[in-house]
């Protein structure tokens, strides 16, 4: 299937529509990385104050694990060409998606004791356990594809 669009001046643009077979896996996991690195600055707990991840301590986790998925594909993307065998996708996705899941887990699991001072989580918090996702479903869809 193929889209045409007409644009101005009357040209023809014909794209194919973005399905899942069109996303790269390392496209998605530096989408993700830089999710993680906007995630560690947010806050992570809020209430009358906010408390971002970098305070709290799991956001320079969370920002070491964004910065080594954005090296990931850069280097996937062909910038570093040496260290190709040294980053893979697979891996690096499994490892940095599972630490960043556990790491935004528990801190929520530690939110649930200061509940009863109207504390609840931040929009940081949240943002972290989308990007920790992203590079899981990364990581599925580079096993999918198989060794590259």
């Amino acid at each position: 299937m193929t889209l045409q669009y007409t644009v101005a001046g009357g040209d023809i643009l014909k794209r194919k529509p973005i399905t899942g077979k069109n996303i790269k896996p390392e496209i998605l996991l530096g989408i993700a990385g830089v999710l993680l690195i906007i995630a560690a600055f947010g806050p992570w707990a809020t209430n009358l104050l906010s408390v971002s991840g970098w305070e709290q301590g799991g956001g320079k986790v969370t920002l070491l694990a964004g910065l080594i998925m954005l090296c990931c594909t850069a280097v996937s993307r062909g910038y570093a060409r040496f260290l190709r065998g040294a980053l893979p996708v697979l891996s690096v996705s499994i490892v940095c998606g599972l630490l960043t899941l556990v790491e935004a887990l528990v801190a929520w699991g530690g939110l649930g004791e200061l509940s009863v001072l109207g504390v609840s989580a931040g929009w940081g918090l949240y943002l972290t356990i989308i990007a920790g996702l992203m590079a899981l479903l990364a990581a599925y869809m580079a096993h999918r594809r198989g060794p590259s």
